[in-house]
């Protein structure tokens, strides 16, 4: 019945390798990929530091405003631009990037150049016709758009400009390098005047979440390749004026911080439907058309209206990198990311992200799926060792506290680059934890109840109890150990039995068991066996009772007292006809000393039981109680145990049955008066 703590490293063993296989199928799928993003969205750290190095100079609602702004962006000149650029570089900044994509030529005629040269002619005459139509001719030749030389010359006149580019998508999954099956560019005359240019695309994770950034966009051309590196890397390689090494997983893992207290994104009414993209770029179209807000930032931002007025001091521009994007939520430049779940960020402030956690070296990378596997595994050998090993009690403080510990261990990792996996590790606790519970349930549990089934007919519950929480003192086997015996008979039971019908002497055994056994439970004996009329009982087994004799001797009084009410009962139920046989009176045996106690048989079926020459001793008392008229017998042992509680009368030396010496006894007579 004991047997199981042998099986039990072997069901741990056998465990631990299912789950291990299950969880590196969950791994090695990415089955459940999504929701360890969505967990580990709980990873990333919120920060009250505002970077110094970045300024962003946000073309949001504010500026699109017809009265108070710019207008629509569709209808935008690029002289807003050049315009807005010569005021930051007064500032003497070290990179300006446009997060706007410029791959269309201006075309047709500003509403503002042909009032002016209107108001210069005054009336359209055959004098001036040909000035007029060489105005127009200006502005729809082949050569470049006025507005758009002025741009690239204010480009070139500063040579730190750097612009966005945007790639044709065919990836279907985030990797170091896109392929792209076509690129827009800016236009020629707006590269050849760049410092750089680089790619602003992004490929979201499997629940629509940009975490990371291609190091760049591939293209392949008839036969002809080219590779594009992604505008945040050539920012921050212009601003440190070196190439910092970058690990990567599928692209650079970007470490957004959220400024503390910030809300959860921007903040405005964004549309709750998240259908917010911009076609694999990171960047609005220069012909793009729709608002969004800015709070909650970790950079400083500046309206890119109030920019283009000479609203803000130069000052705020010198040394810093200054990124111009769209932030208004009408330009469709919104992204969901780890700390904007809810509302999206504008793609310029992600942009501001990579760069700043290029800047910072605060590189984050996901650990190995094979990491991943041998982490899980660790941590489900530990709850199945805790489960099998330990109490139920610590079993649930662990199936508890281990995915605590684990959470801020990985907070830990987080802030040292290692992205740790929160949903595997949890499973494995928790398949671990059903594992052990379910083994013990079949196994200790169910043993358990077979204790409580097989040892409440023989002692008392309390002793059941105390016995479930420690089975192991009832492996197969026995100790030694000092005990007290009780062996009682029914006199003149031989006859009695052939006067009666069997019914008649099953039911009277059976209530005399009932109410002898319930006095030796109460006293918190053990039963050890019924043999036809006899009861073998002992005491201080399982558990210790160090004043075993006297409870012995207690045991027996009572008993006795019993016994009269028992005759009394069996009076009531004669109808007035007495048996000859009745009333009847049992003798008893009672001795101390030393036995054998324990589970002893096969490992299939085997008794509770105490063997050893106390318990011959015992038996041998209560036969000589025939020879010498008495009831019950002590040994030397137990009287001197139980002497100054009860009342004794010396019979003699007597020789038992079996013995070769003769041995003094006592009879038991009373309980001593207070």
């Amino acid at each position: 019945m004991f047997g199981f703590k042998k099986s039990t490293p072997v069901f741990g063993f056998f465990a631990l390798i299912i789950i291990t296989v299950i969880i590196g199928i969950l791994i090695f799928t990415r089955a459940l990929e999504t929701w360890d993003l969505k967990l580990q969205n709980s990873l990333y750290q919120k920060t009250s530091n505002v970077s110094q190095n970045i300024v962003i100079v946000a073309i949001d609602k504010k500026s699109l405003d017809d009265a108070i702004g710019l207008g629509r962006f569709q209808n935008w000149s690029r002289d807003f631009y050049a315009k807005a650029l010569d005021r930051i570089e007064k500032g003497r900044p070290s990179v300006v990037v446009f997060d706007v994509l410029f791959n269309t030529r201006t075309r047709g005629i500003p509403e503002n150049a042909l009032k002016e040269k209107m108001r210069e002619m005054k009336n359209l005459t055959s004098e001036n016709a040909q000035d007029f139509i060489a105005f127009l001719n200006s502005f729809i030749s082949k050569d470049a758009h006025p507005e758009d030389a002025k741009f690239a010359e204010a480009i070139e006149k500063y040579g730190n400009v750097l612009l966005a580019a945007n790639g044709l998508i065919k990836t279907e999954a985030p990797q170091d390098f896109l392929e792209a099956s076509a690129i827009a560019e800016p236009i020629q005359i707006l590269k050849d005047k760049a410092f750089d240019i680089g790619t602003v695309n992004v490929m979201p994770d499997k629940d629509n979440v940009i975490r990371r950034i291609p190091l760049g966009v591939k293209i392949s051309i008839a036969g002809k390749s080219a590779q594009y590196t992604t505008l945040p890397i050539l920012t921050a390689q212009k601003f440190l004026k070196s190439k910092p090494k970058i690990p990567t997983n599928g692209g650079m893992f970007i470490n957004f911080k959220k400024s503390d207290g910030a809300a959860d994104g921007v903040t405005n009414n964004a549309a709750s439907s998240g259908a917010v993209n911009k076609t694999s770029s990171g960047t609005a179209s220069d012909g793009a058309a729709n608002s969004a807000a800015d709070d909650g930032s970790r950079f400083k931002k500046f309206s890119f209206v109030d920019v283009y007025a000479g609203k803000i001091s130069s000052a705020e521009f010198k040394d810093k990198i200054v990124l111009i994007g769209a932030t208004a939520q009408a330009l469709q430049d919104l992204w969901f990311t780890p700390i904007s779940t809810s509302t999206p960020m504008p793609g310029v402030e992600i942009q501001a992200h990579a760069i700043d956690t290029i800047l910072n070296r605060d590189f984050i990378i996901p650990q190995s799926p094979l990491s991943a596997l041998i982490l899980s595994a660790i941590l489900a050998c530990l709850i199945i060792f805790i489960s099998l090993k330990f109490r139920f009690e610590f079993g649930i403080a662990a199936l508890v506290a281990a995915p605590l510990a684990y959470f801020f261990a990985a907070k830990f990792t987080f802030s040292r680059g290692v992205i740790l996996s929160l949903i595997y590790p949890f499973i494995a606790i928790l398949t671990a934890y059903l594992a052990g519970i379910i083994y013990r349930y079949f196994t200790e549990y169910r043993e358990k109840r077979m204790i409580k089934n097989a040892f409440g007919h023989y002692v008392n519950s309390s002793v059941v109890e105390e016995i479930m929480k420690h089975p192991e003192m009832l492996k197969l086997g026995g100790v030694r150990r000092g005990i007290t015996v009780i062996f009682t008979d029914i006199e003149n039971f031989t006859p009695l039995s052939e006067s009666l019908e069997p019914e008649e002497l099953t039911n009277l055994l059976n209530r005399y068991f009932e109410i002898m056994s319930e006095i030796i439970l109460v006293n918190n004996g053990t039963v050890d066996k019924f043999e036809g009329d006899a009861i073998m009982a002992f005491f201080n087994a399982p558990l210790d009772q160090p004043d075993h004799a006297k409870l012995a001797c207690k045991t027996v009084m009572e008993m006795f007292a019993a016994l009269e009410n028992f005759n009394k009962e069996l009076a009531a139920k004669s109808d007035g006809i007495t048996h000859p046989l009745l009333p009847i009176n049992f003798r008893a045996g009672i001795a101390t000393g030393e036995a054998i106690v324990g589970n002893l048989g096969s490992k299939d079926r085997f008794d509770y039981t105490a063997i050893g020459d106390t318990v011959n001793i015992a038996s041998r008392l209560e036969t000589a109680n025939k020879e010498l008229k008495t009831r019950a017998l002590v040994s030397e042992t137990t009287y001197k145990y139980a002497k100054d509680n009860f009342v004794f009368r010396e019979i003699d030396n007597v020789k038992l049955k079996g013995k070769s010496e003769a041995m003094r006894v006592y009879e038991l007579i009373s309980q001593s008066q207070p």
